[in-house]
Parts: structure tokens; sequence; C-alpha cells
């Protein structure tokens, strides 16, 4: 049987435990960068907006529209904008028989 120096023993028990600290480092980063990536997912979903459609018919205005779906408290506006967003328009003008979707507040 081979009888191996101390100093060579020194030197793989000491290069052991840097591979050690290396692999427990990078398992640490891996799990960090997990849980970093959860809450950004998780508000993901928090902005996703339900939608109904909605025809348009004689006399509807996008305002008159607006109106009649913003819950207490929303300013008319911004249901506007989301409206408009939601429809990918430039402007406020609809017409009959055009499709909206709308908000689910």
């Amino acid at each position: 049987m081979k009888k191996c120096s101390k100093k060579k023993l020194r030197f793989k028990r000491s290069a052991l435990s840097g591979l050690r600290k290396f692999i427990s480092a990078v398992a640490l980063a891996l799990v960090f960068l997990c849980l970093l990536g959860i809450p950004f997912k998780a508000v993901k979903g928090l902005n996703e907006t339900f939608t109904r459609e909605y025809i348009v018919r004689d006399g509807d205005t996008l305002w008159a529209l607006a109106e009649d779906i913003c819950p207490n408290g929303t300013r008319l506006p911004k249901v506007i904008y989301e409206i408009k967003k939601l429809n990918q328009m430039e402007s406020s003008a609809i017409y009959a028989g055009q499709s909206l979707l709308l908000p689910i507040y």
C-alpha cells in the first residue's frame, strides 16, 4: 500500500473543501434566482384584465359605455383609456356593429 505524505493529503482535503464551497455557492445562487423569479410571475398574473365582448349599437359612445361599466371610485378617463388600449384604438370614435372588448370590474 502506497503511503501519501501529509502535504499531499492536506492539498487533497483543501481542494475538496474548495470544491464543496464552490458547489454550495452555486446551489445557493440558483435557489436565490429561483425565489427572485417567483414574485415576478405572480405579479404578471395580477395585471391580467378580464374582458367581455360588446357589439356597438346606434347612438353608443365610448364615454357612455365607460359610464356603464365604471366601478365606483374609478375615473372615467381611466376606463376609456383601458377600453382604447384593449381594442388598440387611436381615437374615441366607435361605429354601430363594431365589436369591442370591455374590461370587467
